[in-house]
């Protein structure tokens, strides 16, 4: 019987084939049948739409399944595809730490809830300088410098700490300069200071992945002071990072957020090289580096002789280079310090500073539009924060700056669009997750 139907199937295509062919020619029609084949045809179009063009391999798919029904057995259904949820993303936020408490803090935004917590153990942690997240708020870690000199990683989710990486030392002291990190990712990089014979300062770059080695890809003369100081993460439209940028800023005198700073590099991170974008000083005057926007495209700078500008260039693609006036052009600022820019490049906010380590120093605030040139705010930093620093950026309008509320340590959440006075919630900031 399987034969016979095979034989049967067989038979019936060659026949649609030969037929299709033309070889067995069909009497001529009537004009009467002609017309009335014509109007049934027209009617059936009407009633029941042409049916869409099959490929070839539906089109066998179609032809077995019609045999098989007319062969008394149906066509077993389609399985049903099962649908695999994705796994719901973090939301943007930024993590805080309490020391005091041993605790730190992820905050969603909008809504400031508290998405994820961790607690700090009661180590030399404590007492670091610098503590910053790496990795998804899931899966925690925090990056540190303790005793002995070195980069340690505490896992929140096994409560376990060990080294990343010791200073650079041979028969030299070193000490750390500063340390940051991706916390979407588990890129770490942290700059020290490496003492020596005869007053011989060295500052180095160290850069790698959590849990890999670690490798120094720039180091530079500190004798005078100026020690390397890594900027931020540049990050593609995905949100991962491709490159860092590095500055030097003047450190051991004064108060360091106001501590002028020169130079400018980006270091690529699938190789690894560091490329000078802006140099230290042009014709002796110094350039200082105000912040570079996440995705590279923007970098803005102060001159020596020239303190009533911020300079916007366009690193690698040359140009005229845009001015905007800073807050020293109608007040005497000391300083230009720390800026940031928005997300998507448009803002980008900075302080500035008058008066003296002497007689203290009063904090202002600049915000600018890159879109029409023209500032959003210039005066008094938000909430009379002296020492409100802009740090980050957490959507293209919402800008937060780590501060003092009264004398503890605090991040403010400011709306720029808003004339209300900016939120905030206690503690030290560790890092913004985008």
């Amino acid at each position: 019987m399987k034969r016979f139907h095979g034989w049967l199937f067989a038979a019936s295509a060659a026949l649609l084939l030969l037929m299709a062919c033309g070889l067995f020619p069909q009497p001529a029609p009537s004009p009467q049948d002609a017309v009335a084949t014509q109007v049934a045809a027209t009617l059936t179009a009407v009633v029941n739409p042409a049916a869409p063009t099959l490929s070839p391999d539906e089109a066998v798919a179609t032809s077995v399944a019609a045999t098989l029904v007319a062969l008394g057995t149906p066509p077993a259904p389609p399985p049903t595809p099962t649908a695999t949820a994705a796994p719901a993303p973090w939301p943007i936020g930024f993590w805080t730490g309490n020391k005091a408490n041993h605790t730190a803090a992820f905050y969603a935004w909008p809504g400031l809830s508290t998405a994820a917590s961790a607690t700090i153990p009661d180590t030399e942690m404590v007492d670091a300088t610098y503590m910053r997240p790496v990795g998804a708020p899931g899966q925690v870690s925090f990056v540190y410098d303790g005793y002995p000199e070195g980069v340690y990683i505490y896992a929140s989710a096994t409560g376990a700490a060990q080294t990343l990486a010791s200073l650079p030392q041979g028969a030299q002291p070193s000490t750390l300069v500063a340390l940051m990190t991706y916390p979407p990712s588990q890129w770490v990089a942290y700059t020290y200071e490496r003492y020596g014979a005869q007053y011989q300062i060295q500052t180095g770059l160290v850069m790698g992945l959590a849990g890999q080695s670690f490798t120094e890809v720039l180091s530079l003369d500190a004798s005078h002071g100026y020690a390397l100081l890594p900027l931020l993460f540049e990050s593609d439209p995905q949100g991962q990072p491709t490159a860092l940028w590095v500055t030097r800023r003047l450190f051991g005198i004064g108060n360091v957020m106001v501590a002028p700073s020169k130079g400018l590099w980006r270091v690529d991170l699938a190789s690894l090289q560091p490329t000078q974008v802006l140099p230290e000083e042009t014709n002796g005057d110094a350039n200082h580096i105000v912040g570079v926007s996440p995705t590279g495209q923007w970098a803005a700078y102060w001159r020596e002789d020239d303190p009533g500008h911020v300079h916007i260039i366009a690193p690698g693609q040359g140009g005229q280079e845009r001015l905007l006036n800073t807050v020293s052009a109608v007040a005497n600022a000391s300083c230009i310090g720390y800026g940031v820019f928005s997300a998507d490049g448009r803002y980008v906010a900075w302080e500035e500073y008058t008066g003296s380590f002497d007689t203290g120093y009063q904090g202002h605030f600049a915000l600018y539009d890159l879109n029409t040139g023209q500032p959003l705010a210039v005066g008094a930093l938000p909430a009379a924060q002296t020492y409100a620093t802009p740090v980050a950026w957490l959507d293209s309008h919402t800008l937060l700056l780590s501060g003092v509320n009264g004398s503890d340590p605090a991040v403010f959440i400011w709306d720029i669009h808003s004339q209300n006075q900016p939120t905030f919630v206690s503690g030290v900031f560790l890092g913004v997750e985008h």
